[in-house]
């Protein structure tokens, strides 16, 4: 595995690997006693929490402060001379390894498909989860050992997960993973719970997440029109942003989070979270101020497009998955609005072109400096992941915007 000090984020601020993201301001870096950041503090004490992890592995404190000495050192400071703690950040991540429950990770089956869960090898966030007592104690639960199964088993063995933190947070979590996976392979994983932990655990993995109805605040941003010709829009919109606020697994690469051809990890960043809320609503707002403007119409789900394809998980999520369909469901309204555009306004030519294929061929549809680059050795020069399709008109041009594959 890579260590995220051998090959950190480039001077652009483009990711290191496949879907590999950091946060801005750091994370969790350790502060001096004068305020300041100084992730010194934490690596002073960084022997102590490795020799803890070796002899405590079920401390919840060691395996919070073993991320907290992580992230001082992947911080922007120490970046820069990442060589110096590339040693320590490799004993960091062999402790995280160690706490996936023992496991490793198979190779991809599909080294081309950045869809393949083989991918997470790489291990997008570096944080992997605090070993339980699931691993070997003899005060492990019943639920202990159902966790220590489902991870280490297809098809969630492969996705990099960091497990809940105790069977309160279990439902949101599942569910969270669940809209990843393709619709057999989700019901299956639902059949699976019920039967290991009892029909106890039925109404509050139905509760934990509503994927169906319209949020209060998207209804208020759209109005009765608005609603009445976006219905379906609306509530995949209000499941989006419920996703957003409650999955940490997912990464943003929207302008309203995170600088142009960066992505940025949502975990423990609530203004993240708030300011693609803000956003997302906004855009809601101004297409029911624009239902009467064919044009604008279009634009306003064009941005709406790039909202939902800019948070993403790493594997991507699955074809046949609650967030595939998700974003075919926007992309199918981009196409009709203008489809409905063209058929009253025949006399004005229009092109709506998809982001896909080779990245080279469509580089001139896109923004370019605005592409998200990720490392992704079997789809280099491949667009991944369309963020946003091109669109012209007689006065106007809106270009696209694209995931691709690069290299280190």
């Amino acid at each position: 595995m890579q260590t995220a000090a051998a090959g950190g984020p480039d001077r652009a601020g483009r990711p290191d690997g496949p879907g590999t993201v950091y946060s801005l301001d750091g994370g969790g870096r350790a502060r001096g006693a004068d305020g300041e950041d100084e992730p010194l503090v934490t690596l002073r004490y960084l022997p102590l929490l490795l020799a803890r992890a070796d002899t405590d592995p079920a401390a919840a404190e060691t395996g919070a402060a073993i991320r907290q000495a992580w992230h001082a050192l992947t911080s922007a400071s120490v970046r820069e001379n990442a060589k110096v703690w590339e040693g320590a950040i490799g004993e960091v991540e062999e402790i995280l390894r160690a706490g996936r429950r023992g496991r490793s990770h198979p190779a991809p089956t599909d080294p081309t498909d950045p869809t393949d869960s083989g991918h997470s090898g790489q291990e997008p966030t570096g944080l992997g989860p605090a070993r339980t007592a699931a691993d070997g104690d003899a005060s492990a639960t019943p639920f202990d050992a159902f966790m220590r199964d489902l991870l280490s088993s297809s098809p969630l063995d492969a996705l990099g997960l960091t497990p809940p933190v105790g069977e309160a947070a279990f439902p949101v979590w599942l569910r969270c993973t669940m809209v990843r996976l393709p619709s057999d392979q989700e019901a299956e994983l639902a059949v699976r719970t019920l039967d290991a932990l009892g029909p106890a655990w039925r109404e509050p993995l139905a509760q934990a997440l509503d994927l169906v109805s319209v949020a209060a605040d998207v209804q208020e941003r759209l109005g009765p029109d608005g609603l009445a010709r976006f219905e379906t829009l609306a509530a995949t919109a209000s499941a989006v942003l419920r996703l957003v606020d409650l999955d940490d697994e997912l990464y943003c690469a929207h302008s309203s989070v995170a600088p142009p051809a960066v992505g940025v990890s949502l975990r423990g960043h609530g203004d993240h979270r708030s300011q693609y809320r803000t956003a997302f609503l906004n855009h809601l707002r101004y297409l029911r101020l624009d239902l009467d403007d064919a044009e604008k119409v279009v634009t306003q789900l064009l941005g709406i497009h790039e909202l939902v394809a800019s948070v993403y998980t790493w594997p991507l999520p699955a074809p046949g998955s609650w967030w595939a369909e998700a974003l075919a469901t926007v992309r199918a309204e981009v196409v009709r609005a203008v489809d409905e555009l063209q058929r009253e306004d025949p006399g004005i030519p229009r092109q709506l072109t998809a982001i896909s294929g080779r990245y080279a061929d469509v580089r001139r549809f896109t923004l370019g400096d605005g592409d998200l680059r990720v490392v992704c050795p079997g789809r280099v020069g491949e667009v991944i992941r369309e963020l946003r399709p091109y669109y012209r008109n007689d006065a106007r041009e809106f270009r696209g915007r694209a995931m691709y594959g690069g290299t280190e």
